[in-house]
C-alpha cells in the first residue's frame, strides 16, 4: 500500500509528465487529488512532512507544496514567507516560460485580491 507522502509525490510526477501545473490550465482535476493527499496528510498530524516538500525540486513537488500551502492552510509567516519566494522563483524561471507566465499571472491575481 502506498503511503499518502510517496502518492503525493507520484501524483506530481504524474502531472508533470502530463504538463499539468498548478497555475496552468487542466490544473482543477489535478489539483482536487493533491488537495485530497493534503488534507489526508494534515489530518495524519504530517503537516512537518508536507512542509518538507518545499525543499524538493523535482516534478514542480515544491511549486504544488507552496501552492497548496498558501490556498488551502495559510502557513505560519516563515512558511508563507518561503512558499512565495518559491512561487515566485519560478516567475522568474527561464526553464519554462510557460510556467513562469502562469505562476507571474497566479502572482498577479493574488495582487488584485
Amino acid at each position: 500500500m502506498q503511503s499518502l507522502t510517496d502518492s503525493f509525490l507520484m501524483q506530481c510526477r504524474e502531472n508533470f509528465f502530463r504538463g499539468i501545473t498548478p497555475s496552468g490550465s487542466g490544473a482543477e482535476t489535478a489539483k482536487k487529488a493533491l488537495v485530497a493527499l493534503f488534507r489526508g496528510l494534515t489530518a495524519a498530524s504530517q503537516m512537518e512532512t508536507f512542509v518538507g516538500f518545499l525543499q524538493e525540486g523535482h516534478y514542480y513537488i515544491n511549486l504544488w507544496a507552496a501552492h497548496l500551502l498558501v490556498e488551502h492552510y495559510r502557513p505560519d509567516g516563515p512558511t508563507w514567507k518561503l512558499c512565495m519566494e518559491i512561487i515566485e522563483s519560478h516567475a522568474m524561471s527561464t526553464i519554462n516560460p510557460k510556467v513562469a507566465q502562469e505562476e507571474l499571472e497566479c502572482l498577479r491575481n493574488q495582487a488584485q485580491s
